[in-house]
């Protein structure tokens, strides 16, 4: 866990978040993402039902969307393009 992550709670899902940007082009990115992920999946399970229209809701679905787009790109950087034809 980054040293960032052990100063603020672990539901800080904004926090987190936050920092799993601004480290995009830093060593420690798939931890800091991973940690993210994490908080905001554990914020979502603490949320009751009725909250799903929410705007937290909504922030951290689009919060967990824009993670996800960021580490399939980050795969495709490594891996290249899946050509279905080679």
């Amino acid at each position: 866990m980054s040293t960032a992550a052990k100063l603020v709670k672990a539901d800080d899902w904004k926090y987190l978040y936050s920092e799993a940007l601004r480290s995009m082009t830093s060593p420690d990115f798939s931890a800091r993402l991973s940690e993210s992920e994490k908080a905001i999946i554990r914020r979502m399970g603490q949320l009751d039902g009725g909250s799903r229209e929410s705007a937290e809701w909504l922030a951290i679905t689009e919060a967990l969307k824009s993670l996800y787009t960021l580490r399939r790109e980050r795969l495709m950087s490594w891996f290249g393009p899946f050509n279905a034809q080679q």
